[in-house]
């Protein structure tokens, strides 16, 4: 597919489908603004998925080597949600080595795709597991911000497949621009209220119970690294 030529210089258009096009020319994927160009460097990238990745492995490894139950598959599953989600976003922070756009937001729509399917399996886990033990549902911080959570990912999603597929819902060009930002700060939204829920979740019995107190430690290192770099990400953008 081409693009027809922006009328603004030699900023590329971020195509939506083939009945409109958005300028790059706001949020995370402004490629002129110069306070955005550190973030397409090893310094922002590199430590947040060293983070992620030691967060990933270190849960999976705990997992694999607990005592099988209908339980555990609760916190295997949300770790590929968490991993997929926060990856799907980190896709859209560098906007200078990205793919075509077409290609970019594919993979972030694959990555979300992952991340749903994961997050209602586990979510199907632990209801069943509760169910299996006659225990009361969403008792907790951590059950009730996660079905708040669940409600609000699906929403934006739905929000982000109409912007791509069915632009004209929303209006002229311009407006559309403006819901595609509004798309960007909610979903970052989203992403701090997964890693809310996650901490919650680590704070939890079955982590200290499984977990050694010095993995216990680097878990949390991690899981704070990155909290702090998304942090300074969102605040830049927000601003």
């Amino acid at each position: 597919m081409t693009t027809k030529p922006s009328s603004t210089g030699n900023r590329e258009p971020f195509v939506l489908d083939d009945n409109g096009e958005l300028e790059e020319n706001s949020g995370f994927l402004n490629k002129d603004l110069p306070k955005e160009e550190s973030l397409s460097s090893n310094a922002f990238l590199l430590p947040l998925r060293v983070s992620l990745v030691t967060f990933g492995v270190i849960l999976f490894s705990v997992i694999y080597f607990s005592n099988y139950s209908l339980f555990s598959l609760h916190p295997l599953f949300m770790t590929v949600f968490m991993l997929c989600c926060s990856e799907a976003i980190i896709q859209l922070q560098v906007p200078n080595v990205r793919p075509k756009s077409r290609q970019l937001i594919r993979f972030h729509q694959i990555l979300h795709t992952l991340g749903i399917s994961s997050l209602f399996i586990g979510l199907l886990m632990i209801f069943q597991h509760k169910n299996d033990l006659k225990k009361a549902h969403f008792t907790s911080w951590h059950g009730l911000l996660g079905i708040i959570l669940t409600t609000t990912y699906v929403m934006i999603g739905i929000f982000g497949t109409s912007l791509v597929y069915f632009p004209n819902l929303f209006g002229t060009t311009l407006k559309t621009k403006k819901f595609l930002k509004l798309h960007r700060k909610f979903g970052y939204l989203v992403l701090g209220l997964t890693w809310t829920v996650i901490g919650f979740g680590l704070a939890s019995n079955w982590i200290w119970a499984n977990v050694s107190s010095g993995f216990v430690l680097l878990i949390w290192f991690s899981y704070l690294t990155v909290v702090v770099i998304f942090s300074w990400r969102v605040g830049k953008f927000w601003h």
